[in-house]
Parts: structure tokens; sequence; C-alpha cells
């Protein structure tokens, strides 16, 4: 790691940490953690140091296109100035942060690199792609059966676009909560009750209604640090 390097020197939307740190806490030796969009990687950074600090032997399976969201025009732009692609940034940043052991990168879209995994082969996965409606819901139906029983299922931004937040209801019904750290969580049962108890150390604060923040202004400005 670079010494006084830190996630939060790469640009990006991470409002999570307590999540990552009960998935985390959860893992068994061995287990698989996914991350569905990790854009420059900030997140990222934040999971694979917690992975190495905890001392399991863990791996962190990272899927993206590296091209940004089709629908979120300053990130395709903040793509086409770079080339193409992120994926050079993401490496760099992740070689920054001396996590780069504990990562597998599958550069794909979403549900095809679900296709590629057993089913229950993963403890987590956090999804935070493609935000429209219809690609929410595929992305929910192809990660569900990747998870093992007792793993966990989550999202980001489902206070920030309303069709998220639609999509994770019309999907899961009634089973999935949301924190405020901006996320929805679906427990794939078994011990219920113990993971109720870890799930209410990510819950709380005060909630906001879907479609509340101001994301666009977030996401230009980020785009925008890409290049400083």
């Amino acid at each position: 790691m670079k010494r006084g390097f830190s996630y939060k020197s790469i640009p990006g939307w991470f409002t999570f940490p307590k999540l990552y740190q009960l998935a985390v806490a959860d893992a068994r030796e061995g287990d698989v953690l996914v991350e569905v969009g990790a854009w420059a990687g900030r997140s990222t950074a934040f999971l694979g140091r917690a992975v190495k600090e905890s001392g399991k032997k863990l791996r962190v399976l990272v899927v993206d296109t590296f091209q940004g969201s089709p629908n979120e025009q300053e990130m395709v732009s903040a793509v086409k100035l770079l080339g193409g692609s992120i994926r050079g940034l993401f490496e760099t940043n992740m070689r920054l942060a001396g996590i780069s052991e504990v990562l597998e990168i599958r550069q794909a879209r979403s549900v095809d690199a679900a296709g590629s995994l057993p089913d229950r082969s993963c403890s987590f996965v956090f999804i935070d792609a493609d935000h429209r409606y219809q690609a929410v819901r595929a992305d929910i139906r192809a990660w569900r059966k990747k998870v093992r029983p007792g793993g966990m299922l989550a999202g980001h931004d489902c206070y920030t676009y309303p069709e998220v937040f639609a999509a994770v209801r019309d999907e899961l019904g009634r089973d999935f909560i949301t924190t405020d750290e901006n996320v929805w969580i679906h427990p794939v049962r078994a011990g219920v009750r113990s993971k109720q108890k870890a799930l209410a150390k990510v819950t709380g604060g005060t909630r906001q209604k879907p479609g509340s923040r101001s994301r666009r202004r977030e996401e230009a400005e980020s785009c925008h640090k890409l290049f400083q």
C-alpha cells in the first residue's frame, strides 16, 4: 500500500462501510464476496482492506464492464475521455491501495458474470451497477441464487433512484430492509434470528424518501475528479 493512500482518495460514491464490515465479519474461511459495479474502486479499496485485515482467506470478486452505466451521461463521458474503459485507472487504484492480491476481476455484464458461478457459492453480493428498473430486477434475479444460506444480497442507491427502490420492492416483496447507508439488504434465510441481530448493527438513522438525494451533482463532481 502506498504510504498515505486511502480509499477516500478515489473518486466515487461509498456510503456503506458498516455493511461491508458486517459482510467481512460474517464471512467464513474460503468465502467469496462479490461487488457488482466498482467504478474507480473507492468501495472496493475499503472492502479489500477489510478482508486483508480480517486475516481470513477470502476472495473478492469484482464485476464491471468498466464502461460506465449507459444511462449515466457523466460516467459515459468520463470513460470516453479515458479511452473507452476505466479499468486501467481501477487497477492502478487497487495497486496503490495494496489489495490487488485479494481481488479477482471479471470484466463482464452483471448477469453474464452471475451465470458463470455455481449457485450458493457466495457469502455476500453487493449490486451497484445499472440503476434502471429492469436492469436492477435482472441483477437481483441473477445473483440471488448465487448467495449461500446465511449470506446477504444487497445493493446501493435505494434512496437515490426511485426506480431502484421500486425494482427491489417488486422483485423481493417485503423480504428486504433498508438502512441509513442508502442500501437495501436481503438476508438469505438461515439462522434468521442471529442474522437479524447482526443487521441491527447497520440499520437505524433517519430514512430518506426514494429519489431524495441529488445524485446527479455528486456524479458530475466525482467524474470530474478523475481528471484532476
